[in-house]
């Protein structure tokens, strides 16, 4: 099975696969040491309701959203404003992050006395979005020879750039491969919807009742260390071909390693399993 994107019904794979699970791992982590210090989450989604979830909670999805999206055995979860949501957290994460190394920047820029400062760091963030924007996009686009969406539109040439709109645009593009829309964000916008949808708004939108929930998991506690640890040691999905060879026949056995370590047999080109 697989997540129903923008660009199809599909996981994700190879440099977009590396880049959304680091991304998740980021927000992860930031989320662990917001709960131990007992702060106030400086990012949200949009959604009311994810927004305000717990923190067991919150590991609980993004586990199962990882794991929808880049393991194709799994079948994939009813998509609601909660789920959606917590699918998109990584990249409202990394719009949070670019904002902060460009305030960052510009104190760091107006401070010359800071010779011995590795000012490499203040990229960091910025780096991560810009390699995958390349690779995933401005690549494709040369490919095909397109041109930029905006022909008066300056394009973004490396990591350094200090404009915050062009980064918002471009994290939204990578987020764009995923989802057709924002509508989880209707939850902020009119919180009364929480509480039923009408016939005529679900004819005018699209959105209907399945999708709009406040409906959270219960969580214990076990469940939130192993779905911690399953994120932090994910694994890809690495291909193995054996190739069993007898006189004029040749049948290959593909094999891959899941998220947890195990090998998995996929069926061969033409169908068959072994």
């Amino acid at each position: 099975m697989a997540w129903d994107t923008q660009l199809g019904v599909r996981v994700l794979e190879g440099v977009e696969a590396k880049f959304y699970l680091r991304a998740m791992r980021f927000v992860v982590e930031y989320l662990e040491e917001v709960e131990e210090l007992g702060d106030e989450l400086d990012v949200e989604t949009g959604d009311r309701v994810f927004d305000g979830a717990s923190f067991d909670q919150k590991i609980a999805l993004l586990h199962d959203c990882l794991a929808a999206l880049l393991e194709p055995e799994v079948f994939p979860p009813k998509l609601t404003n909660v789920m959606e949501a917590a699918a998109f957290l990584p990249f409202a994460f990394l719009k949070m992050k670019v904002d902060e190394e460009l305030e960052d920047e510009l104190v760091w820029v107006e401070d010359e006395a800071t010779e011995n400062t590795n000012h490499d760091l203040v990229y960091f963030y910025r780096r991560f979005i810009w390699d995958a924007y390349k690779a995933l996009i401005l690549e494709e686009r040369q490919t095909r020879k397109a041109e930029l969406d905006n022909e008066d539109e300056e394009p973004l040439l490396d990591y350094h750039s200090r404009d915050r709109g062009d980064w918002v645009n471009r994290i939204d593009e990578l987020a764009s491969r995923i989802f057709y829309d924002r509508d989880w964000q209707i939850t902020s916008f009119h919180p009364q919807l929480l509480d039923g949808l009408s016939e005529s708004f679900s004819e005018q939108t699209g959105i209907d009742e399945e999708y709009v929930t406040n409906r959270l998991p219960k969580v214990t506690t076990e469940q939130t260390v192993m779905a911690l640890s399953a994120i932090k040691s994910w694994k890809f999905m690495d291909k193995i071909f054996h190739c069993l060879c007898q006189g004029n026949f040749r049948i290959e056995l593909f094999f891959r390693t899941s998220a947890h370590g195990g090998i998995v047999a996929l069926p061969t080109p033409n169908g068959q399993s072994f």
